[in-house]
């Protein structure tokens, strides 16, 4: 949807994934799906602007980098492709999208 510029799909989307995270990502355990989610809400804050975007989730993705990713095979969360390396995928295809 976003490398198709379908920014009101993705805005929909970001709604669900708000009610979500206020829902069910409320500790530690979660945290960079939390952290994730809301980098994405930012996106859509930013009006897709590459470099607002950039601005606006500095600080989280600083976080997320910092994280640890839970590779133990017990955890409920789980990455296939880590959030900090989908996130510079983003970031890219909104630099294209400009």
């Amino acid at each position: 949807m976003l490398s198709d510029r379908k920014y009101d799909k993705i805005i929909d989307r970001i709604d669900a994934l708000t009610q979500y995270s206020y829902r069910y990502l409320r500790n530690d355990e979660t945290f960079r799906s939390n952290c994730f989610i809301k980098m994405l809400i930012l996106m859509s804050n930013a009006s897709f602007n590459p470099i607002r975007t950039r601005t606006y989730t500095m600080e989280l993705s600083k976080k997320l980098k910092k994280s640890h990713l839970n590779t133990d095979e017990k955890s409920t969360q789980v990455e296939i492709i880590p959030y900090d390396y989908l996130w510079e995928v983003i970031l890219e295809v909104l630099e294209r999208n400009k």
